[in-house]
Parts: structure tokens; C-alpha cells; sequence
């Protein structure tokens, strides 16, 4: 009776065994597209981010046609200035010629 326990237990680590070396060298074989990443990225996220990014460029080429309006309007306004400039310096020159 002894002998026969110590023969079951010596089969089912010996069974025990075979398992755990074939599954030791089948799991490796498994196709790398039946493992999913966990950060895999869907499609609908791919597109929003797309999106996002084409919104982004719409907004910078808003802000540099912003900029350049605001250079236009600061070369108008030295223009402008230099002109006063220009004329106060007459009027100036005027006013100490009759003196």
C-alpha cells in the first residue's frame, strides 16, 4: 500500500512536471498579436488627437495673421509719430525764427 501512494505521488510530479516544461516552450510560440499592450491606442483617439492638432495649427495661423496686423498697425502708428515728430520740430524752428 506504501509503495503504491509513493508511486501515485511520484506520477503526478512526474505529469505535474511535463506540463509545467510544454507549457514553458509553447508560451513563447504564441503569436504576438494575440497579446494586446495595455496601452494600446483605439482608432476614435488617434482621430480626436488629429483633430486637436489641426484645431491647434487653425489657431496659430489665427494668431500670426493676428501678429502681423498688429505690426502693420505699430509701423502705421511710428510713421505717425515721426510725422508729428517732424511737424512740431517746424513749428518749433518757425516759432524761434520770428523771435
Amino acid at each position: 500500500m506504501e509503495q503504491k501512494k509513493t508511486k501515485n505521488w511520484k506520477t503526478i510530479v512526474k505529469r505535474l512536471l511535463v506540463v509545467a516544461l510544454v507549457l514553458s516552450l509553447a508560451i513563447p510560440l504564441v503569436p504576438q498579436t494575440m497579446v494586446v499592450p495595455a496601452s494600446a491606442v483605439t482608432q476614435a483617439e488617434i482621430d480626436e488627437l488629429k483633430d486637436n492638432a489641426s484645431d491647434l495649427r487653425d489657431q496659430q495661423k489665427e494668431l500670426q495673421n493676428q501678429l502681423a496686423a498688429i505690426k502693420e498697425d505699430k509701423n502705421k502708428a511710428l510713421e505717425q509719430k515721426t510725422l508729428l515728430e517732424q511737424q512740431i520740430n517746424k513749428e518749433f524752428y518757425s516759432a524761434y525764427l520770428y523771435l
